[in-house]
């Protein structure tokens, strides 16, 4: 008994040298961390602080906008003095394969303290916040700002990143693609926001922060009403109105092969007799022109006769002008007893295609 005893003694003592240990590393770890950020923001090159950021907190951030943050905290706060140690925490967990390191807590200056948080992704920074009543200014871009770059930038999946995904899911990158490109080459450069004729205004709705930026917006070649609602951080509308941007119908999505896929999907799982998945794709008013009994009909009888399918491949497509645009894909269409030639439509409403029609007969 006594030699069992003492075995758990001293594995209890290993123990608590280990956490000791480990409380030791953190503690050193986020010094570490916060030292090599505060000597970045001191160096007074906003370089050096952007190349410690990950892709995603670049595209948040403004460089003149940050190196003005800079220059604040070095004349307001003066030379970095370390951390508190009663008052710091460092953690490090995975999360979706990655490694997610969060150091926090009180930093000392030589004029002052501040509440500091980093937060690093596979060692790239992801988030920083440093709270202190000196601080005014704000490293971070506009919202305003921040939506005309990635609108500029000519790549979609930058504005889709910043969407909510209640606003993600009304979006086509296509379309939106064809729309940017409109904007760049109506509008050009982003200039800035008309001081006079803007107003920001942020609330707290259901525990949720909602912010809203509106006004004129000036570009290089003109103007436009901006109008932007952010929820939780993530935009969930945009509207953009100028003279300049009204000239031209829309001339179609900038790439066809999300709607051939699109099509291809809707078919299979027409031809598959799954009523509630090709229910799912199709738009409310064709929706409510074949309700799902209907569709539950339509498939019994065209499986009934056609059989397995064996294939189905693209074959072409038209482009059919009006309000709203129309794009008709067909589809050659082999089952194991019978061969057609199957059309699928979309129609161009906002910033995405809906399916509103289809045919199986080949007529």
């Amino acid at each position: 008994m006594k030699k069992v005893l003492m075995v758990l003694g001293v594995i209890f003592l290993v123990l608590i040298v280990l956490f000791a240990g480990m409380l030791i590393w953190a503690q050193r770890s986020g010094a570490k961390i916060q030292e090599e950020f505060y000597t970045a923001i001191l160096s007074g090159d906003p370089a050096k602080v952007t190349a410690m950021c990950a892709p995603d907190l670049l595209d948040r951030i403004d460089e003149p906008a940050l190196a003005a943050w800079m220059a604040e905290i070095k004349d307001k706060l003066g030379a970095f003095k370390g951390l508190r140690k009663t008052n710091f925490s460092t953690s490090t967990k995975i999360e979706n394969g990655a490694r997610i390191t969060t150091s926090k807590g009180v930093v000392d200056f030589e004029r002052g303290a501040a509440e500091s948080e980093l937060v690093y992704r596979d060692g790239k920074l992801i988030i920083f916040e440093v709270t202190c009543a000196q601080l005014k200014t704000d490293p971070f871009a506009s919202p305003q700002k921040r939506f005309f770059k990635a609108i500029l930038s000519g790549n979609p999946g930058k504005v889709t990143a910043m969407c909510h995904p209640a606003l993600r899911d009304e979006i086509d990158e296509p379309v939106l693609a064809a729309w940017m490109a409109e904007v760049k080459d109506k509008l050009g450069a982003f200039k800035g926001l008309r001081k006079t004729n803007f107003s920001t205004s942020t609330k707290i709705e259901n525990g949720v922060k909602v912010t809203e930026s509106k006004g004129m917006v000036d570009f290089e070649k003109g103007s436009a009403e901006s109008e932007l609602k952010y929820y939780d951080g993530k935009l969930i509308k945009f509207n953009i109105t100028s003279d300049q941007l009204k000239t031209d119908a829309f001339p179609g999505p900038t790439s066809t092969d999300l709607y051939r896929e699109r099509g291809k999907e809707f078919l299979t799982l027409f031809l598959a007799n799954k009523p509630d998945e090709t229910f799912a794709m199709m738009h409310s008013a064709l929706q409510k022109k074949v309700p799902l009994e209907k569709l539950k009909t339509m498939m019994a009888g065209v499986t009934g006769k056609a059989g397995p399918t064996k294939a189905i491949t693209w074959q072409s497509e038209k482009l059919e002008p009006g309000e709203p645009l129309t794009l008709k894909l067909l589809y050659n269409v082999e089952c194991e007893k019978a061969k057609t030639v199957a059309s699928v439509e979309f129609q161009f409403i906002g910033f995405k295609g809906h399916l509103l029609a289809f045919n199986l007969t080949g007529e």
